[in-house]
Protein backbone atom coordinates (compact mmCIF):
# COMPACT_ATOMS: atom_id res chain seq x y z
CA UNK A 1 0.00 0.00 0.00
CA UNK A 2 1.37 3.38 -0.94
CA UNK A 3 2.08 5.88 1.81
CA UNK A 4 -0.10 8.98 1.74
CA UNK A 5 1.53 12.00 3.34
CA UNK A 6 -0.59 13.36 6.14
CA UNK A 7 1.74 16.24 6.96
CA UNK A 8 4.20 17.98 4.66
CA UNK A 9 7.90 17.79 5.41
CA UNK A 10 8.11 21.54 4.81
CA UNK A 11 5.28 24.02 4.83
CA UNK A 12 4.72 26.52 2.01
CA UNK A 13 6.35 29.35 3.95
CA UNK A 14 9.54 27.33 4.49
CA UNK A 15 9.69 26.31 0.82
CA UNK A 16 9.32 29.90 -0.34
CA UNK A 17 12.00 31.02 2.15
CA UNK A 18 14.48 28.44 0.83
CA UNK A 19 13.74 29.25 -2.80
CA UNK A 20 13.74 33.04 -2.39
CA UNK A 21 16.23 33.82 0.37
CA UNK A 22 18.70 30.95 0.24
CA UNK A 23 18.74 29.98 -3.44
CA UNK A 24 17.54 33.26 -5.03
CA UNK A 25 15.59 31.20 -7.54
CA UNK A 26 14.11 34.26 -9.24
CA UNK A 27 17.60 35.20 -10.43
CA UNK A 28 17.27 32.25 -12.81
CA UNK A 29 14.77 34.31 -14.79
CA UNK A 30 17.64 36.61 -15.77
CA UNK A 31 19.27 33.77 -17.70
CA UNK A 32 18.36 33.38 -21.36
CA UNK A 33 17.13 29.81 -20.94
CA UNK A 34 14.60 30.81 -18.24
CA UNK A 35 13.64 34.33 -19.35
CA UNK A 36 10.10 33.23 -20.26
CA UNK A 37 9.47 32.25 -16.64
CA UNK A 38 8.51 34.38 -13.66
CA UNK A 39 7.18 34.06 -10.12
CA UNK A 40 3.93 32.58 -11.49
CA UNK A 41 5.89 29.67 -13.00
CA UNK A 42 7.74 29.09 -9.73
CA UNK A 43 4.49 29.15 -7.74
CA UNK A 44 2.93 26.75 -10.26
CA UNK A 45 5.77 24.28 -9.77
CA UNK A 46 5.34 24.47 -5.99
CA UNK A 47 1.56 24.02 -6.33
CA UNK A 48 2.04 20.96 -8.53
CA UNK A 49 4.55 19.43 -6.11
CA UNK A 50 2.19 20.02 -3.18
CA UNK A 51 -0.88 18.66 -4.97
CA UNK A 52 0.76 15.42 -6.01
CA UNK A 53 2.03 14.53 -2.52
CA UNK A 54 -1.31 12.85 -1.72
CA UNK A 55 -1.98 11.63 -5.26
CA UNK A 56 -0.70 8.96 -7.60
CA UNK A 57 -0.70 10.82 -10.90
CA UNK A 58 -1.35 14.14 -12.55
CA UNK A 59 -1.95 15.02 -16.18
CA UNK A 60 -0.01 18.19 -16.93
CA UNK A 61 -1.62 19.94 -19.89
CA UNK A 62 0.82 20.20 -22.82
CA UNK A 63 3.55 18.50 -20.75
CA UNK A 64 2.52 14.88 -20.13
CA UNK A 65 2.14 12.68 -17.11
CA UNK A 66 3.62 12.92 -13.64
CA UNK A 67 3.40 9.91 -11.32
CA UNK A 68 4.63 9.13 -7.83
CA UNK A 69 4.70 6.09 -5.60
CA UNK A 70 6.19 4.68 -2.43
CA UNK A 71 8.75 2.89 -4.61
CA UNK A 72 10.18 3.48 -8.05
CA UNK A 73 8.35 0.37 -9.23
CA UNK A 74 5.03 1.77 -7.99
CA UNK A 75 5.58 5.13 -9.72
CA UNK A 76 6.53 3.34 -12.96
CA UNK A 77 3.42 1.14 -12.72
CA UNK A 78 1.18 4.20 -12.36
CA UNK A 79 2.95 5.90 -15.27
CA UNK A 80 2.49 2.90 -17.58
CA UNK A 81 -1.16 2.52 -16.52
CA UNK A 82 -1.88 6.20 -17.15
CA UNK A 83 -0.01 6.15 -20.48
CA UNK A 84 -2.04 3.15 -21.67
CA UNK A 85 -5.26 4.79 -20.53
CA UNK A 86 -4.36 7.98 -22.37
CA UNK A 87 -3.63 6.04 -25.55
CA UNK A 88 -6.95 4.18 -25.28
CA UNK A 89 -8.75 7.49 -24.75
CA UNK A 90 -7.16 9.04 -27.85
CA UNK A 91 -7.95 5.99 -29.99
CA UNK A 92 -11.57 5.98 -28.82
CA UNK A 93 -11.95 9.68 -29.54
CA UNK A 94 -10.33 9.29 -32.98
CA UNK A 95 -12.86 6.56 -33.80
CA UNK A 96 -15.61 8.90 -32.57
CA UNK A 97 -16.96 6.13 -30.34
CA UNK A 98 -15.59 6.76 -26.84
CA UNK A 99 -18.29 4.73 -25.07
CA UNK A 100 -16.11 3.11 -22.41
CA UNK A 101 -12.48 4.10 -22.28
CA UNK A 102 -9.70 3.02 -19.99
CA UNK A 103 -9.98 6.24 -17.97
CA UNK A 104 -13.72 5.84 -17.51
CA UNK A 105 -13.17 2.20 -16.52
CA UNK A 106 -10.64 3.31 -13.89
CA UNK A 107 -13.25 5.71 -12.52
CA UNK A 108 -15.40 2.70 -11.63
CA UNK A 109 -12.77 1.24 -9.32
CA UNK A 110 -13.77 1.91 -5.71
CA UNK A 111 -10.30 2.87 -4.47
CA UNK A 112 -9.57 5.50 -7.11
CA UNK A 113 -11.24 8.90 -7.26
CA UNK A 114 -10.72 11.53 -9.93
CA UNK A 115 -10.45 15.23 -9.49
CA UNK A 116 -10.07 17.73 -12.31
CA UNK A 117 -6.67 16.56 -13.53
CA UNK A 118 -5.40 14.46 -10.65
CA UNK A 119 -5.70 10.74 -9.95
CA UNK A 120 -5.90 10.13 -6.22
CA UNK A 121 -4.86 6.91 -4.55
Amino acid sequence: MDYIMSAPILNRCDIEFFLDEMFDVESLTNREKYQDHDRTTINGAIDTAQSITDNKAAILQNHGLLTVGETVESAVWWFIAMERCSQAQLLAQAAKTPKLTCLSALRMLPYITFETLVLKG
